[in-house]
């Protein structure tokens, strides 16, 4: 549910609460707000859920993974490109960008220091420690954490 700018919501997998801000209005700095989904979602019809099938239904999460997959190799992206990938690119961005662990546990809905450590492994060390301003050639750019 969307409120006050914030996307609340309960992971199905952990059942574990996380909170996303969802306009440039709550974002704090490290999160690197965009309009794009905003855009997106407004362009699309109205639904209770935010990925539905052709036909208006609310996909899985098991075929919301795949069909996300599907769009990558459409789009032209590299094999083995995920929403999970995108997960623990965006921990390891979060990471870099100087959010904590606990506001990394938050906005990814993490149970644990652990889970989230695991998921943000990836991040430049370099930027973690000088900010993101590092720079990172693209030979070493987060390519384990896009998988």
């Amino acid at each position: 549910m969307v409120k006050g700018g914030w996307l609340t919501m309960t992971r199905r997998k952990s059942g574990s609460l996380a909170v996303i801000p969802w306009t440039a209005v709550n974002t704090p700095d490290w999160f690197e707000w965009t309009d794009d989904l905003d855009l997106s979602l407004g362009a699309s019809p109205r639904h209770m859920t935010y990925i539905v099938t052709a036909g208006g239904k609310p996909r899985s999460e098991k075929c919301a993974s795949q069909w996300f997959s599907k769009a990558c190799r459409a789009a032209g992206l590299e094999n083995g490109k995920s929403a999970h990938g995108l997960r623990k690119l965006r921990a390891s961005m979060f990471r870099e960008n100087g959010a904590s662990e606990d506001r990394r546990k938050a906005i990814l809905g993490h149970e644990t220091g652990a889970e989230a450590a695991h998921f943000s492994k990836s991040a430049d060390m370099r930027r973690v420690i000088s900010g993101t301003e590092f720079p990172t050639p693209a030979s070493q750019s987060s390519k384990s954490a896009y998988k």
